[in-house]
Protein backbone atom coordinates (compact mmCIF):
# COMPACT_ATOMS: atom_id res chain seq x y z
CA UNK A 1 0.00 0.00 0.00
CA UNK A 2 1.30 3.46 -1.13
CA UNK A 3 1.23 6.50 0.86
CA UNK A 4 -1.08 8.36 -1.87
CA UNK A 5 -3.58 5.42 -1.34
CA UNK A 6 -3.47 6.03 2.24
CA UNK A 7 -3.95 9.33 2.09
CA UNK A 8 -6.96 8.87 -0.50
CA UNK A 9 -8.52 7.59 2.46
CA UNK A 10 -7.51 9.69 5.38
CA UNK A 11 -6.54 13.34 4.92
CA UNK A 12 -4.10 13.38 7.72
CA UNK A 13 -2.27 11.30 10.17
CA UNK A 14 -4.48 12.44 12.91
CA UNK A 15 -7.52 10.52 11.02
CA UNK A 16 -5.38 7.55 10.78
CA UNK A 17 -4.66 7.39 13.98
CA UNK A 18 -8.26 7.32 15.08
CA UNK A 19 -9.53 5.12 12.89
CA UNK A 20 -6.86 2.62 14.72
CA UNK A 21 -7.93 3.50 18.10
CA UNK A 22 -11.43 3.03 16.68
CA UNK A 23 -10.71 -0.04 15.24
CA UNK A 24 -9.44 -1.42 18.95
CA UNK A 25 -11.80 0.00 20.54
CA UNK A 26 -14.27 -2.04 18.62
CA UNK A 27 -12.21 -4.60 19.25
CA UNK A 28 -12.33 -4.79 22.85
CA UNK A 29 -15.97 -4.64 22.99
CA UNK A 30 -16.13 -7.69 20.23
CA UNK A 31 -13.94 -9.70 22.84
CA UNK A 32 -16.57 -9.18 26.02
CA UNK A 33 -17.70 -11.93 27.19
CA UNK A 34 -21.76 -13.06 26.85
CA UNK A 35 -22.32 -13.44 30.38
CA UNK A 36 -22.33 -9.65 31.01
CA UNK A 37 -25.54 -9.64 29.22
CA UNK A 38 -27.05 -12.53 30.75
CA UNK A 39 -30.44 -11.33 32.63
CA UNK A 40 -30.05 -14.21 34.83
CA UNK A 41 -26.90 -12.44 36.57
CA UNK A 42 -26.84 -9.81 38.91
CA UNK A 43 -25.48 -6.37 37.90
CA UNK A 44 -22.32 -7.03 40.34
CA UNK A 45 -21.67 -10.54 38.81
CA UNK A 46 -21.89 -9.40 35.29
CA UNK A 47 -19.95 -6.05 35.89
CA UNK A 48 -16.85 -8.09 37.63
CA UNK A 49 -17.25 -10.20 34.39
CA UNK A 50 -16.62 -7.26 32.12
CA UNK A 51 -13.86 -5.79 34.25
CA UNK A 52 -11.95 -9.20 34.27
CA UNK A 53 -12.30 -8.80 30.50
CA UNK A 54 -10.44 -6.07 30.49
CA UNK A 55 -7.68 -8.03 32.26
CA UNK A 56 -8.15 -10.44 29.84
CA UNK A 57 -8.01 -8.28 26.90
CA UNK A 58 -4.99 -6.07 27.93
CA UNK A 59 -2.86 -9.29 28.84
CA UNK A 60 -3.90 -11.28 25.01
CA UNK A 61 -3.58 -8.23 23.11
CA UNK A 62 -0.58 -5.81 24.57
CA UNK A 63 -0.36 -4.38 21.05
CA UNK A 64 -4.11 -2.77 21.25
CA UNK A 65 -3.33 -1.28 24.62
CA UNK A 66 0.12 -0.36 23.63
CA UNK A 67 -1.56 1.53 20.95
CA UNK A 68 -4.21 3.46 22.55
CA UNK A 69 -1.34 4.59 25.73
CA UNK A 70 0.74 5.93 22.98
CA UNK A 71 -2.61 7.74 21.03
CA UNK A 72 -3.52 9.19 24.34
CA UNK A 73 0.08 10.66 24.99
CA UNK A 74 0.74 11.98 21.36
CA UNK A 75 -2.66 13.16 20.51
CA UNK A 76 -3.59 14.85 23.94
CA UNK A 77 -3.68 18.04 22.79
CA UNK A 78 -6.04 16.98 19.85
CA UNK A 79 -8.80 14.86 21.57
CA UNK A 80 -12.22 15.84 21.54
CA UNK A 81 -14.80 14.58 23.62
CA UNK A 82 -17.46 13.77 20.96
CA UNK A 83 -14.46 11.51 18.84
CA UNK A 84 -13.54 9.67 21.74
CA UNK A 85 -17.26 8.59 22.81
CA UNK A 86 -17.72 8.01 18.89
CA UNK A 87 -14.38 5.33 19.54
CA UNK A 88 -15.51 4.43 22.45
CA UNK A 89 -17.21 0.78 22.53
CA UNK A 90 -21.21 1.68 23.02
CA UNK A 91 -24.42 -0.04 22.29
CA UNK A 92 -27.00 1.43 20.34
CA UNK A 93 -28.84 3.84 22.61
CA UNK A 94 -25.31 5.42 23.30
CA UNK A 95 -24.71 3.89 27.05
CA UNK A 96 -21.82 1.59 27.55
CA UNK A 97 -21.78 -1.38 28.91
CA UNK A 98 -19.92 -0.25 32.06
CA UNK A 99 -22.46 2.57 33.02
CA UNK A 100 -24.85 0.03 32.31
CA UNK A 101 -24.29 -2.79 34.70
CA UNK A 102 -23.37 -0.32 37.77
CA UNK A 103 -27.06 0.86 37.02
CA UNK A 104 -28.60 -2.44 36.64
CA UNK A 105 -26.69 -3.11 40.20
CA UNK A 106 -27.79 -0.79 41.83
CA UNK A 107 -31.98 -1.58 40.89
CA UNK A 108 -30.87 -5.00 42.01
CA UNK A 109 -29.65 -4.20 44.81
CA UNK A 110 -25.80 -6.07 44.09
CA UNK A 111 -24.40 -2.96 43.88
CA UNK A 112 -24.31 0.08 46.69
CA UNK A 113 -27.19 2.45 46.08
CA UNK A 114 -25.37 5.61 46.20
CA UNK A 115 -23.47 4.43 43.38
CA UNK A 116 -23.21 7.41 40.32
CA UNK A 117 -22.78 5.08 37.21
CA UNK A 118 -21.62 7.96 35.01
CA UNK A 119 -18.45 8.52 37.95
CA UNK A 120 -17.93 4.69 38.41
CA UNK A 121 -17.66 4.33 35.09
CA UNK A 122 -14.92 7.47 34.82
CA UNK A 123 -12.59 6.10 37.66
CA UNK A 124 -13.12 2.44 36.42
CA UNK A 125 -11.65 3.42 33.53
CA UNK A 126 -8.81 6.17 34.94
CA UNK A 127 -7.84 3.46 37.49
CA UNK A 128 -7.28 0.86 34.95
CA UNK A 129 -5.77 2.85 32.00
CA UNK A 130 -3.05 4.06 34.66
CA UNK A 131 -2.39 0.79 35.83
CA UNK A 132 -2.01 -0.56 32.49
CA UNK A 133 0.22 2.19 30.73
CA UNK A 134 2.73 1.87 34.29
CA UNK A 135 2.74 -1.61 33.20
CA UNK A 136 3.54 -0.83 29.59
CA UNK A 137 6.22 1.22 30.72
CA UNK A 138 7.67 -0.97 33.41
CA UNK A 139 6.84 -4.66 32.37
CA UNK A 140 8.20 -6.94 34.60
CA UNK A 141 9.68 -4.57 36.99
CA UNK A 142 6.56 -4.03 38.56
CA UNK A 143 6.21 -7.70 39.06
CA UNK A 144 10.05 -7.76 40.51
CA UNK A 145 9.40 -4.77 42.41
CA UNK A 146 6.34 -6.16 44.13
CA UNK A 147 7.11 -9.78 44.03
CA UNK A 148 3.84 -11.02 42.18
CA UNK A 149 2.86 -11.20 38.42
CA UNK A 150 1.00 -8.12 36.50
CA UNK A 151 -1.72 -10.29 36.19
CA UNK A 152 -1.93 -10.53 39.79
CA UNK A 153 -1.82 -6.65 40.13
CA UNK A 154 -4.57 -6.25 37.75
CA UNK A 155 -7.14 -8.81 39.15
CA UNK A 156 -6.50 -7.32 42.80
CA UNK A 157 -6.92 -4.05 41.57
CA UNK A 158 -10.49 -5.43 40.05
CA UNK A 159 -11.63 -7.18 43.34
CA UNK A 160 -10.36 -3.97 45.36
CA UNK A 161 -12.84 -2.23 43.27
CA UNK A 162 -15.72 -4.83 42.83
CA UNK A 163 -15.64 -4.66 47.29
CA UNK A 164 -16.41 -1.32 47.32
CA UNK A 165 -18.97 -0.85 44.96
CA UNK A 166 -20.57 -4.10 46.45
CA UNK A 167 -23.64 -3.65 48.46
CA UNK A 168 -22.51 -5.82 51.62
CA UNK A 169 -25.87 -5.66 53.20
CA UNK A 170 -27.92 -6.85 50.69
CA UNK A 171 -28.51 -10.55 50.09
CA UNK A 172 -28.23 -10.14 46.53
Amino acid sequence: VTRATIYRYYANKLEIAWAVYKRYSTHVFDTMPAMIWDVQLNGATRLNALLNSFCEYFFAFPQSAQYIAEFNRLYADNLEVAQIRAASPILPNGEDPLTILVEVGVRDGSLRPTLDPKLIRAMTLAVLNGMEQRMLLQGEEISKEYECSLQEIYRCAIDVMMHGMKNHLSAA
